[in-house]
Order: C-alpha cells, then structure tokens, then sequence
C-alpha cells in the first residue's frame, strides 16, 4: 500500500478546518492510500513571531486563570471538543513544532507528501511559511496539492519569489477556488492547474452520515444560520435576510450557531442560540436543516452537499471561495452580498440539477487524485 503524509490545518478551532482534514484522510484512504497527517501545529510560535494576530497578554492572562479555576468560555468548549475530534479521528504523525524538525525527518518513506486543503497558502495567516509549501519535501519525493486556496486574487511583495519558488517544485498542483488558478498564472508557474471539490465535498451526504452515524432528529422544521466574522463581518445583514428566509419557510425556527453575539438572536421570533457543539453535532445540524444561511465556505459545502435550500453571504470583492463553489454548481444566485437588496434573497433552486453535478465533479476529482499520486 502507497502512504502518503498530509500537511493541512487541522488545529485551528473551526469545524471546516478539522472536517476537511478528516475528509482528506478518508477519501485518500478510501482510494487506497495509507494516510499520515503532519502534526505541525498552525499558528505555532514562528507565524505569531512574523505577524499573526495573538491576543493581548492581559486577555491570555485572564483567560488562563479562568480555565485553571474550572471557567471556560464558549469559544475554549468548543475549541476543545473540535481538539478531540482531531485526536480521536486522525492519523497524526510526531509533532513538529518548527520547519527546521520537519527538514530533519526522512519523508523518503512516502510516496507522496500533500498540502491542502483550505487556506494553506493564505499569505495573511501563513505569512510567508514554507512549510504548507513544502519546501522541507526533497526533490526525490513526489510533492502534490489538494484543493490548496489562497483566499486571495494575488501574491504580492516579498511573498510572490518564495511563493513561486516552492509552488514550482510541485509534480502536481490543484486549487479550490477560481482565483487560484490566475494566481498561479500570474507567478509564472507552468505546472498544469486543476480545480478541485473541497475535501468536504469528496465525501456524498450519504458518506458522511455513514461515516459520522448521523441520525435524523425528529424536529427537521429549522432553518440553520451559520456566521463566521474572520473573513468579512456579514452580522450587520443578518437580521433583514435571515427573517426573510423565515418568512419564506412559513415562520421555521432560526438556530444560530458561530460568531454571532446572543442579543442579536433575541431580536428574532422563533429562534435559539446553539452555544456549544461538538464536530457530530455541527455536521447533524447540517444534515437535517429545511433551510440554511450562512458566510461560511465551509457552511455553504455541507448546505450544498446536503442538498439544502441555501443563501450564502458573500463579501464583495476579494475572496471568491463560496461563489467559485457556487458557479461550478450553476447556483451563483444562492450568493447576497450583504449590501443586496433584499428582494433578491431566495432559497428556491433546483437541488437535483446541483446534486448530480456534484456527483460528476466528485468522480472526476477522485480520478485526477488516484492517477497523480
């Protein structure tokens, strides 16, 4: 049996991030891959060193005291149940906590090394890493990308050399969004570029209720609201969309999960704030939704997947993910950016044509990554 070793961010408190790394793991397995995931921590000391966002000392202080004493808030419940996930549910390897271990182990023993997928090559969150480049993989050794994306339209400064010197060395790259694949133009990379599913979406509806033993609860008449601030703030859109959504599902309940605070939820009739998950629990929720809305890449994949009706907020300009995965699916106008007038919103598509050519994207996919590696 071939291994293979994948680096990817699995650490990072976001359900998108540990489930697209556990999908990677199985859908590499279920081609027949033995499947290893570096245990390189992101963000580790070298990214907060260079730049990356660390709270401030008196906030980790407080924070500290507060677990220490048995207090822990809602963003560490829910970051330690997506922590145990990762450690009940992947193949790590040792961890390596710099670039300069990971240069030092043999990698010889694999038959391909893989980055991907996610934002691995984001330069505002890697700051410039070779690591997710995989500059420490020696030439001998077969460097690959799975669905990468940089959640940007370009690379510029100081990043753009390293980013085309390393990217270079790859025997095969592909990326997940459509931006990707001009970035890698414009860097002057010559290595053929394919567009990939989302490890998520690798995966049918029926995998991943399988693989997870999701059950259907016995209240589906929800719609679910799914909010993440990191990559644009969509809060101030969400009362006048979401209660258009409820009024077109006959008045369902709202259950709100992610970055959104809990006044906001008290303004809407017929609604809860689901305050702490567990990775099961998220997918479930998912699964069983009449409808749902959300800013998330991640949120708008599962909907998708599960052949939900969708209204995916989209930013304005700059980070194409969701509506990359939209137009591939022919349902670009699920998409509102947050400034669209509301008369626009609407949660009608036909879920059949979006099923079946997601079925064919996930086929040829799974071909291009069994033939590369």
């Amino acid at each position: 049996m071939k291994k293979v070793a994948l680096l990817t961010m699995f650490k990072v408190p976001n359900y998108g991030s540990v489930l697209q790394s556990y999908a990677s793991q199985i859908v590499l397995e279920k081609l027949g891959f033995h499947c290893d995931i570096i245990n390189y921590p992101f963000p580790n000391e070298w990214h907060y060193n260079h730049g990356y966002r660390k709270g401030s000392k008196l906030r980790q202080l407080t924070g500290k005291i507060l677990r220490n004493i048995g207090i822990k808030s809602r963003y560490w419940k829910n970051r330690l149940k997506i922590e145990k996930f990762a450690e009940t549910h992947l193949s790590l390897t040792r961890q390596f906590n710099t670039l300069e271990e990971l240069e030092l182990w043999d990698w010889s023993q694999y038959d391909a090394v893989i980055s991907g997928s996610d934002q691995v090559w984001n330069p505002r969150f890697m700051k410039g890493d070779k690591a997710f480049l995989l500059s420490f993989v020696p030439d001998n050794v077969k460097k690959i990308s799975i669905a990468s994306s940089f959640a940007c339209s370009s690379i510029d400064g100081i990043f753009s050399q390293r980013y085309k010197k390393y990217l270079s060395r790859f025997d095969a790259i592909s990326v997940r969004d459509n931006q990707g694949i001009t970035v890698i133009e414009n860097l002057g990379i010559t290595t053929p570029v394919k567009s990939l599913l989302d490890p998520t979406l690798l995966l049918s509806a029926d995998e991943w209720i399988d693989t997870l033993k999701i059950r259907q609860s016995g209240d589906t008449n929800y719609i679910l609201v799914y909010i993440l601030k990191y990559a644009f703030d969509s809060v101030s859109a969400i009362y006048d969309i979401a209660t258009e959504v409820q009024r077109q599902c006959d008045n369902a309940k709202l259950i709100f999960i992610g970055d959104v605070h809990e006044n906001i939820v008290k303004e809407f009739d017929n609604a809860e704030f689901r305050k702490i998950l567990d990775v099961k629990e998220f997918v479930t929720l998912f699964a069983n939704a009449r409808a749902i809305v959300t800013s998330s890449f991640h949120g708008t994949a599962f909907a998708v997947n599960f052949a939900k009706p969708l209204v995916a907020l989209t930013p304005c300009g700059g980070d194409d993910r969701q509506i990359s995965l939209l137009k591939k699916l022919g349902i670009e106008h699920c998409a509102v950016n947050p400034d669209k007038s509301i008369d626009d919103v609407s949660i009608n598509y036909l879920s059949e044509n979006c099923t079946s050519k997601l079925s064919l994207f996930r086929e040829s996919d799974l071909n291009w990554i069994l033939k590369t590696i």
